[in-house]
């Protein structure tokens, strides 16, 4: 009975156990088992390791332990093989060992940010047909990419970007295989070669990633025919740094209507923005930064664009005013945009009034380098929620407003909930270029992070309101090249996060507030060319700059710069008993010196006067005996 009731029970956990299975759930009816890695597979790993020039980083891959506990390495919980192979970073070097074959149940590697600098492509990984996620970025391998890589049918996500020398001679044609990719990174690989690219890729129906930066691509009309099998799920489109031309338009929006993020930026598109655009209402993000668009203002098509949050125009031949693009996209793009650059265009006229009111969301502002004037409108300061204002090279006038405190997310720490536009994937780089510690630069893929404003190279005037060390969390500002007058307030040390300060080229005046020393991030200052005067504050940070940050100034002095103070030249003692000792010892030098000097004066004077005296006496004796000489000898 005990034994049937055994019998049953087995049976009915057997007939569990595959119900569960059907059921995506597992049962493992050993006790105290455990699955360890294939020796084989073992093995090969010890013999890839063993390719490694510097195979320090691995030190966990002891031939003595179960391989499914190394670093980087899973396995299946059933089989023991395995499946994963991740050495993402490990800043390991040497050769890709071959031996990696024996993982036949590999699903994921993922090689990249390592140093295979010189080494071929591993044409081997084409076989290794269990592979889903590939990743050898950033590995330096060299050579052409091997066709073996369309035996890979089950492959989801293919990274090989930021391989310099690597290319592609085969037109892609291995790549029309891959019906399950979903993400693919083929940034800074050499494409110039391959023809017929834009129908090759539209042919993946899975494709939801595409990058192609920086591959040398060029656009002929014949290529550009749309496909019924194209890609319609497309969400990330990145072709900046290419050699496009203005007909990659007409392919784009035949392709792809479900963009959420395009870069099109540096390429030699010479032609006006399409009104087409505002038929992708899925953008987000769109950068046709860096090309030579040409026309007046921004089509009224963007208006229909209601989810758009970054929008790129720097660096091309665009005209118009603000008013026009205010009125064209009266829709709803002004709720949603938070990224808006048109640095570097021929954008003319006054800062509309109602720019605060109507994109209440910007975060990113950049009009630098256009010929915008007039003067800072009030209603500037309703942009609460801005961290980057950058209107340097234009002829903007007037002062600063005292309202300027209320951009008060310049006053407060950043916060997750800010960052949704920035947390774009690696491909698509949002940034905004910017002159930072007296240098441009880019910030890429931070912007969450950085609280600027810069106004250099305008026309504006007045005092620098002392309202602007409430914006706490301030990490550069720029007033350079301007006509500020007055001193630089004393609150200036409340700026506790500020890394660069550029106030140079003005007419301020009075001596350097000694708050400024107390700025402990401050790497970067420059105050050349005013009317400051005084010593320079004594700090770590201040005395350690290059006295170029302090030329022009005929009254400043102290260190660094070469001119000393007087109080240098001659110290005030706070220590009476030092004091009364060095005053001793001046006393005593002064009256040795004095008495010498006494002597000496005395002594030449008698001598001198003696010569004079004796020399005069003998010339009288002289003169007189000539003269009776000369009366003895008229007498006779």
């Amino acid at each position: 009975m005990r034994s049937c009731y055994l019998q049953f029970l087995l049976l009915l956990l057997e007939l569990l156990s595959c119900n569960a299975t059907k059921l995506g759930f597992s049962f493992d009816l050993r006790i105290n088992s455990e699955v360890k890695c294939i020796e084989e597979e073992r093995q090969a790993l010890l013999q890839f390791k063993q390719h490694l020039v510097d195979p320090s980083p691995l030190s966990s891959w002891n031939s003595g332990e179960d391989c499914c506990k190394w670093e980087g390495i899973k396995c299946s919980n059933k089989t023991g093989h395995v499946v994963t192979l991740d050495l993402q970073g490990k800043q390991v070097e040497g050769e890709i060992s071959s031996s990696l074959l024996e993982l036949q149940y590999l699903t994921h590697l993922d090689l990249s940010s390592n140093n295979f600098f010189g080494k071929s492509f591993p044409n081997f990984v084409g076989s290794l047909a269990k592979l889903q996620h590939l990743d050898l970025s950033f590995t330096h391998i060299v050579g052409t990419i091997p066709q073996q890589l369309g035996n890979l049918s089950g492959l989801i996500y293919l990274d090989l970007s930021y391989n310099f020398d690597l290319m592609e001679a085969h037109d892609l044609d291995w790549l029309i295989h891959l019906q399950s990719l979903t993400h693919l990174d083929m940034t800074s690989v050499n494409l110039s070669q391959v023809l017929n690219w834009p129908n090759k890729v539209m042919m993946l129906p899975s494709l939801i990633y595409l990058s192609l930066s920086d591959c040398g691509l060029s656009t002929m009309t014949h290529q550009l025919r749309s496909s019924a099998n194209s890609s319609s799920q497309l969400l990330l489109l990145n072709l900046s740094f290419n050699h496009l031309n203005c007909s990659i338009f007409h392919w784009l929006f035949n392709s792809s209507t479900s963009l959420v993020h395009l870069s099109l930026s540096y390429n030699l598109l010479q032609c006006s923005i399409p009104e087409a655009f505002g038929s992708i209402n899925s953008l987000q993000t769109l950068d046709l930064g860096g090309n030579q668009l040409v026309g007046r203002s921004i089509p009224k098509s963007f208006g229909n664009l209601c989810a758009l949050e970054l929008f790129c125009l720097e660096d091309n031949n665009l005209s118009g005013n603000l008013y026009e693009f205010m009125s064209n996209v009266s829709g709803c793009l002004v709720d949603s945009l938070q990224f808006f650059e048109i640095s570097s265009n021929r954008f003319t006229g006054p800062l509309p009034e109602s720019i605060g009111d109507s994109l209440p969301r910007l975060t990113i502002l950049s009009l630098r380098s256009n010929g915008f004037y007039g003067s800072l409108p009030l209603n500037l300061c309703h942009l609460s929620n801005i961290q980057l204002l950058d209107l340097s090279l234009n002829k903007i006038g007037g002062t600063i407003p005292q309202c300027i405190k209320n951009l008060t997310s310049m006053s407060q720490k950043w916060r997750a909930s800010h960052n949704g536009i920035y947390s774009v994937q690696r491909a698509y780089a949002d940034h905004a270029p910017f002159v930072w510690k007296g240098r441009m630069a880019m910030f890429e893929n931070s912007l969450g992070l950085v609280k600027i404003i810069d106004l250099s190279s305008n026309k504006l005037h007045g005092e620098v309101p002392e309202e602007l060390t409430s914006l706490t969390e301030l990490i550069s500002l720029n007033l350079s090249r301007n006509n500020f007058t007055g001193s630089i307030t004393l609150k200036i040390g409340l700026l506790q996060n500020l890394q660069s300060l550029d106030l140079s080229r003005n007419q301020l005046r009075g001596e350097i507030p000694t708050s400024i020393s107390d700025i402990s991030f401050l790497s970067y200052l420059d105050l050349s060319n005013n009317n400051l005067s005084g010593k320079i504050p004594t700090g770590t940070q201040l005395q350690s700059l290059n006295a170029s940050a302090f030329m022009g100034n005929p009254e400043l002095c102290g260190s660094p710069l070469p001119n000393k103070c007087p109080e240098d030249l001659y110290p005030i003692c706070n220590d009476t008993r030092t004091c009364k000792n060095v005053d001793n010892q001046e006393n005593v030098d002064d009256g040795l010196i004095t008495q010498g000097f006494y002597v000496a004066m005395a002594l030449g004077f008698v001598v001198g006067f003696w010569g004079v005296c004796c020399s005069l006496l003998l010339n009288l004796r002289y003169i007189t005996m000539r003269l009776i000489s000369n009366a003895r000898m008229m007498l006779r």
